[in-house]
């Protein structure tokens, strides 16, 4: 490197750094004046600091009060020994600082919560869509534990406890959403078939009554309530046929002395008849007259027993006309074989059976028509019985109870029908959302 440059380089850098060290002097002289002049308490040192937003004219009108009873009375030396200054600039920081951030922080926090909680009730509502039971459940819990003050998520999720048959946490959660909103008609159906469900007939007439009056024109709440009532006629009738037994105090009994009967078996080695073809045992009550007379006592003992053959059940040769009402249709249905079930079905238009059953059609019987339906030749028939049947009064609280058997039997019969092109894809997908399948 040139000696010149070198020098002239050196020179630079050496003039840069007098006058850094010159700047930093002058500074540092400024900075000492400014302390000086603070620890006067020089008026004109001093420096006006914005207010915080949203509270410049509160403090204006706080210092304004201040000022004017601070010259309307003046502080002795007492109270100015007590006074606490630090005590009272905290109180005053989070009295006029601190509540408001803190409110504004529970806000943003609460609202982040229910966006969360939205989010989840979505997620939840395509896993019914797309009958995912489990999942939905787990949505709607994670929206709950967000937002627990909606009624909305409450009642999903019993609507997903019912489709899986946990009927208690179904009930629970639509009490859940009735003490948030006790107008929730939805809620009150949802529990009403839980308790149809649980064999408490009198609770579930109770809430389907409630929605039938909050939204008479429900249909599905009507049905519900024909049906509560008339599981509660079935279990007052069961419970009227049960024999109670009678008991009378002790000085009401009969005075008469106890006597000792002998009991002998007879005919215990004769080898009961067993028969290998479908037969029904018909039991008829006996009234047996017990004779005193010893004769005929002994003449019993002597006298080995016959066997009674059971009667074998008489099916019907002939196949039935088509039935006019439900108890028509019952009678001929139970006097044929199974095998002739769908001969009888053939003759019944599908659309006529909404007519033929009204309020009597029951789970055994769909089950049993499903079956039927499934040795069906012919896919025409198959779409008329399926959108018949759809349209009976009680279909829609059958379908809630269907068995895992006969949805795979109306999942099978509507591809049938799709695949031999009686239905179109739209027909096929309406019967799919009407059975549940």
């Amino acid at each position: 490197m040139d000696p010149v440059a070198l020098q002239k380089q050196i020179k630079d850098n050496s003039e840069d750094l007098t006058k850094f060290l010159g700047d930093l002097k002058s500074w540092q002289e400024q900075i000492k004046q400014k302390e000086q002049a603070l620890s006067k308490g020089g008026k004109d040192c001093e420096t006006e600091i914005p207010p915080v937003r949203s509270k410049k004219n509160k403090l204006t009108k706080e210092v304004k009060v201040e000022e004017k009873v601070a010259s309307s009375k003046s502080m002795s030396n007492s109270d100015f020994v007590d006074y606490d200054l630090e005590k009272a600039t905290a109180q005053y920081n989070n009295e006029r600082q601190g509540k408001p951030l803190q409110d504004s922080i529970s806000e943003a926090e609460r609202q982040k919560r229910l966006e969360e909680a939205n989010y989840e009730k979505e997620n939840g509502n395509t896993n019914v869509k797309n009958k995912k039971w489990k999942e939905a459940i787990e949505c709607y819990s994670r929206a709950i534990s967000r937002d627990d003050k909606n009624p909305i998520f409450f009642a999903n999720r019993a609507l997903c406890y019912l489709k899986i048959e946990r009927y208690e946490e179904a009930s629970k959660d639509c009490t859940a959403a009735l003490e948030l909103d006790p107008n929730y008609v939805k809620a009150y159906l949802r529990r009403g078939s839980s308790y149809i469900s649980l064999n408490e007939p009198e609770h579930a007439i109770t809430d389907l009554s409630m929605a039938v009056k909050l939204e008479p024109a429900n249909k599905e709440a009507r049905k519900c309530l024909a049906e509560a009532k008339m599981l509660k006629t079935k279990l007052e009738a069961r419970d009227n046929s049960t024999i109670v037994a009678i008991s009378k105090a002790h000085h009401e009994r009969s005075k008469a002395p106890l006597k000792r009967i002998n009991i002998e078996e007879i005919g215990k080695n004769v080898k009961p008849q067993v028969l290998e073809k479908e037969q029904e045992v018909t039991e008829r009550p006996t009234s047996l007259k017990l004779s005193r007379s010893s004769n005929s006592v002994s003449s019993s003992r002597s006298t080995p027993r016959t066997p009674v053959t059971p009667l074998e059940k008489q099916y019907l040769t002939e196949i039935p006309e088509a039935p006019t009402n439900s108890v028509q249709f019952l009678l001929s249905w139970g006097q044929l074989r199974p095998e002739d079930h769908y001969k009888y079905l053939s003759k019944i238009p599908g659309g006529s059976l909404p007519k033929i059953f009204g309020d009597s059609l029951e789970s055994g019987i769909l089950s049993e028509v499903l079956k039927a339906l499934s040795s069906a030749e012919e896919a025409d028939i198959i779409s008329e019985y399926l959108n018949g049947l759809s349209e009976t009064n009680r279909f829609l609280t059958l379908s809630l109870f269907m068995s895992a058997e006969d949805r795979n039997v109306v999942t099978s019969l509507i591809q049938k029908a799709l695949e031999c092109k009686h239905i179109t894809k739209e027909e096929a997908e309406d019967l799919r959302k009407k059975f549940a399948v």
